[in-house]
């Protein structure tokens, strides 16, 4: 295998397939990750299953920064349809893009999140 491509190992996919396909009607579902790459948000949906990630009713909303994914018209349109929610970065935790993902939790949608805020390469704790 060459040096520059890496490994990755999944753990428990199966308990979020379970999660997503099982849950009842109506049960919201928060899922919380490290944000190590760009590659990390899609790189779950790679994980799941096509008629998951196909399924709008299924795939899950995300924050995403408004600074840097709805800069421009084409943009905007990709991550809207992406179900991300345009974010603020450092405006804290009372913002609409917070109110929305609540919103979304208590009518049953899976939201993910990546708490760190930002893409943390160097792996370190942020706080």
């Amino acid at each position: 295998m060459p040096i520059w491509l890496n490994k990755a190992r999944v753990h428990n996919i199966d308990v979020l397939e379970n999660a997503l396909e099982n849950r009842p009607s109506g049960k919201s579902l928060l899922t919380v990750s490290n944000h190590h790459s760009c590659f990390d948000d899609p790189g779950i949906w790679g994980l799941l299953k096509l008629r998951n990630v196909c399924n709008k009713n299924v795939i899950r909303w995300s924050m995403a920064a408004h600074d840097i994914c709805f800069t421009c018209k084409a943009h905007s349109l990709f991550f809207m349809y992406g179900k991300c929610i345009p974010v603020v970065r450092g405006a804290g935790v009372y913002q609409p893009a917070v109110d929305l993902c609540i919103e979304k939790l208590k009518l049953g949608h899976w939201v993910h999140v990546f708490p760190e805020g930002k893409v943390n390469m160097t792996k370190e704790d942020l706080r």
